[in-house]
């Protein structure tokens, strides 16, 4: 079925399609977006990628060294708030523009279920909705978490190991 489709990655500060950037699956070239509340960097990388641009790579080097040769993808990002969150406000998660129920695997409700009282009960969401989400807390959302000293505006060395600016 995954041959029938073309995967397009953008980002962007919203959901406003003329504010979304094309993110280049599988480089080492991180979308950089800002808005007033953070400034954020991504990087996207998906094994055996077919979608936009055509001349993506289908792979890179990520997936070969240890511990991620069995990964299928992984979405790095790493954010610099520009004034303090709290953790409660704080979400992670997925939402679609259109239906995705006729493409869920059967069961999936009841995995859903399980999933909130067994794993996480922060988890909420509507798979089944005509704009379909899924959210979690954030902190309870992710793999890894780094957080650094609040500083002063100072050069710091980033997760990917590119000299950032960190507020």
């Amino acid at each position: 079925m995954a041959d029938k489709y073309m995967l397009r990655v953008t980002a962007g500060s919203d959901y406003d399609e003329a504010n979304q950037k094309l993110v280049h699956v599988n480089t080492e070239q991180p979308i950089k977006i800002s808005n007033p509340k953070l400034d954020a960097s991504l990087t996207v990388r998906v094994q055996n990628y077919r979608g936009e641009p055509v001349n993506s790579p289908s792979s890179c080097a990520y997936f070969n060294a240890d511990p991620h040769k069995s990964d299928l993808y992984s979405i790095s990002f790493s954010f610099t708030p520009k004034k303090d969150i709290n953790g409660h406000d704080l979400v992670f998660g997925n939402d679609f523009d259109h239906p995705i129920k006729d493409k869920l695997p059967p069961g999936f409700g009841q995995a859903m279920k399980i999933a909130q009282w067994f794993i996480d009960p922060g988890l909420y969401g509507d798979a089944y909705a005509d704009e379909p989400y899924l959210y979690g807390p954030f902190l309870s959302s992710i793999n890894t978490l780094r957080v650094g000293e609040k500083k002063e505006p100072t050069e710091m060395k980033g997760s990917e190991g590119e000299r950032k600016k960190q507020r």
